[in-house]
């Protein structure tokens, strides 16, 4: 069974994702001093209001966060996974999905 996860840049609607059993795994957004995950800590209504004064970046997802995407979606019964995330030309996300992948599959047979 094909399950799918992606990243919070994807802007995937919560409806949607819910409905589909979509994992979103969070970016992490960094206003100022302070990281926050987004949709877990911060709501994009906070960081749209930040952004009318401050410029944001963002940060690759916890390693522990994609990690449980995987755990979770193997729990529900999916032994494939399609990962949607943000270019790997623009950010180390794909690259963290696809190790965590590689070393998740490693350990579960079944996992494609």
């Amino acid at each position: 069974m094909l399950g799918i996860i992606c990243d919070s840049v994807v802007d995937l609607p919560v409806e949607l994702a819910e409905r589909d059993d979509v994992y979103v795994v969070p970016v992490m957004v960094v206003l100022g001093e302070k990281s926050f995950r987004e949709g877990v800590e911060i709501s994009r209504a906070e960081i749209a209001d930040y952004l009318e004064n401050n410029f944001a970046r963002t940060s690759l997802p916890s390693p522990g966060d994609v990690l449980e995407a995987f755990e979770t979606m193997y729990s529900r019964g999916y032994d494939e996974l399609l990962v949607v995330n943000l270019s790997s030309g623009l950010s180390g996300t794909h690259n963290l999905f696809k190790t965590t992948g590689e070393q998740f599959a490693s350990t579960h047979e079944s996992v494609a």
